[in-house]
């Protein structure tokens, strides 16, 4: 599991395990997909694409999930 996420976790008063480390990249992986989802189906303009894709892999990557 990601640091932050962990952080996170530990904040929420939450200790961290298999579960909540599954938890937490499903989470992550449906905010990303929404972001391509959004801007490649319903916007269907190029530069947002683009965008939204890098936004969505930088989610994805500050979060540990692939």
């Amino acid at each position: 599991m990601n640091e932050r996420i962990k952080e996170l976790a530990e904040q929420a008063g939450f200790i961290p395990d298999a579960f909540l480390a599954k938890f937490a990249e499903l989470i992550v992986r449906e905010c990303a997909d929404k972001i391509e989802r959004d801007y490649k189906y319903e916007r269907g303009e190029d530069t947002k694409w683009i965008t939204a894709f890098g936004i969505a892999c930088d989610l994805k990557q500050h979060f540990g999930v692939e």
